[in-house]
């Protein structure tokens, strides 16, 4: 019933020219003034939550099985959902609902640069000679690392069956091993290509080291702003992987007698840490040991547990460790969907998760600077456009409903976007969660919260509450945004329920001086 009428409210707003659509039950809606120039029919319900997922992907599918049929121009009906300012990928009263992604060149080159431009002396402390960054293939077990990588990069080159003198386009060419392997060993003419200045100036000068000016080039550019001659062949080579699937995949793959000796290093933020973690989960075999080396522009996590933010100085604390170490994590369970996961920072629903986004458009931006300002502005941008929302909270078999909630947040220790401190007596060790409700809040009370949040004062706010326990239910009945770690998930209605686990991780945090650690 319910997907009935966001479905129809969707309808209604998203053309300007006026269209006839026939629901599944028969009736027919017109919108727009005049005849209808498109007449939609609509044969199988569409479920909100997959248009809420990706709106163009569910319509599209919905075409290709005739669950929609369209009667009429369809690149005129496209259009005209383009051209709408009240469609659904316009208009802000909808477009909030969308998971938003940016692939952007600029964005992309943030987050690459934030990655790999931590200095190529950093990488060649872990990497084997080869510097490749990415899966081994290890045609025999006792394969050194080198020459698992070197497996992968002549397996790769072979599956080609290159001819001499044909042209090669490597995307996202790191450290240049499998290009300029290309070229010495195959006699190919290559170009590689990536957006790290780091990476571009160490190929360039293996180039020249390796006399290869006439056959290779390095291009510091987005692949998709190359402007070149064709290419006989591209290579790609983990460019596109996914962290949840990697770490599942190893974790599946790995021998029983390997689990004790074996630990997952990450390099990254929150959202990598949070995505490995899943991935291990997934593959419901063993917890294996976590080693962090923060690299993100979010490092909440590293920053809880007093893991050095200097990434040479956190890889001696994970160098220098000889046992696990558990911490607390959150884990949910979301009824409605049946889907569940892990998180270390925090979970974040409405206001919480508006914020998130909008800062994390910010984080892209050339010259972004983290700290309080950049959250001040991103929080007004969202009290302007959250609506308030009814929540029913059950803490230790006691419930609160609350009418008119703006932020509700599920942390497992006190760092927020932007170093803010949303729930300052949070505490990793504690093996509990603390959730934060803020309600009724004009204008003048937001202001209260954000002067708090700066002075650390919230607590002391009437509409500020707080709830501490190693289980938390949550029931919202419609549809609020979703964070979680940082990561946006679109919106949804909530029957959650929270919990707290411990999970092995591999750093010995005092091994380091004081001094050292404090390092940035």
């Amino acid at each position: 019933m319910l997907d009935n009428m966001i479905f129809k409210q969707l309808m209604k707003h998203s053309f300007t020219i006026p269209v006839e659509v026939t629901y599944p039950n028969g009736k027919t809606e017109k919108y727009g003034n005049g005849a209808p120039q498109v007449k939609i029919k609509v044969n199988e319900k569409i479920p909100v939550k997959d248009l809420l997922r990706n709106a163009s992907i569910t319509l599209g599918e919905a075409y290709m099985d005739k669950k929609i049929e369209v009667s009429g121009s369809l690149q005129v009906l496209i259009n005209s959902a383009y051209e709408s300012a009240n469609s659904f990928l316009n208009n802000n009263k909808f477009k909030r609902f969308l998971p938003k992604q940016s692939h952007s060149e600029e964005s992309s080159k943030n987050d690459v640069q934030s990655h790999y431009d931590l200095g190529n002396d950093f990488y060649k402390l872990w990497l084997d000679k080869t510097m490749t960054y990415s899966c081994a293939y290890f045609e025999k077990p006792d394969d050194s690392l080198e020459e698992a990588q070197m497996n992968k990069v002549h397996h790769i080159l072979k599956k080609l069956d290159p001819k001499p003198g044909s042209s090669l386009l490597d995307i996202g060419c790191g450290w240049g091993t499998l290009m300029l392997t290309a070229a010495r060993e195959y006699n190919m003419n290559v170009v590689g290509i990536t957006l790290s200045e780091e990476q571009y100036n160490a190929v360039k000068q293996r180039i020249k080291d390796e006399g290869l000016e006439d056959q290779a080039e390095v291009l510091l550019e987005d692949y998709r702003e190359l402007d070149h001659l064709p290419f006989d062949y591209i290579t790609s080579v983990g460019m596109f992987e996914h962290a949840v699937e990697v770490a599942k995949n190893f974790t599946l793959d790995l021998a029983e007698r390997e689990k004790s000796k074996t630990v997952v290093l990450v390099v990254g933020g929150n959202g990598t840490l949070v995505d490995v973690l899943n991935g291990i989960k997934q593959a419901q075999r063993f917890d294996l040991p976590i080693g962090l080396v923060p690299a993100g522009i979010e490092n909440g996590f590293a920053k809880a547990i007093g893991l050095s933010l200097n990434p040479v100085v956190a890889l001696k604390q994970v160098i220098n460790t000889t046992d696990k170490i558990y911490y607390t994590i959150g884990t949910y369970q979301e009824t409605l969907r049946n889907t569940q996961g892990y998180f270390l920072n925090n979970f974040g629903i409405g206001m919480d998760a508006f914020i998130t986004s909008i800062y994390n458009r910010k984080k892209k931006r050339k010259f972004f600077r983290r700290g309080f300002l950049p959250f001040l502005t991103s929080s007004i941008s969202a009290y302007y456009n959250q609506e308030p929302f009814s929540a029913t909270v059950r803490v230790s078999d006691s419930y609160r409903f609350f009418k008119h909630v703006y932020i509700m947040n599920v942390a497992n220790h006190p760092y927020f976007e932007g170093n803010v401190s949303l729930s300052p007596q949070a505490n990793i060790k504690d093996k509990k969660l603390d959730l934060i409700v803020t309600e009724n809040m004009n204008f003048i009370r937001f202001f209260m919260l954000i002067v708090s949040l700066y002075f650390h004062k919230q607590l002391n706010l009437k509409s500020f509450h707080r709830f501490k326990d190693d289980q938390i239910h949550l029931t919202i009945k419609s549809l609020e945004f979703l964070q979680i770690d940082g990561e946006e998930h679109g919106s949804q209605y909530f029957d959650i329920f929270f919990k707290t686990t411990s999970y092995p991780f591999w750093f010995n945090l005092s091994s380091v001086p004081f001094k050292e650690r404090r390092k940035k």
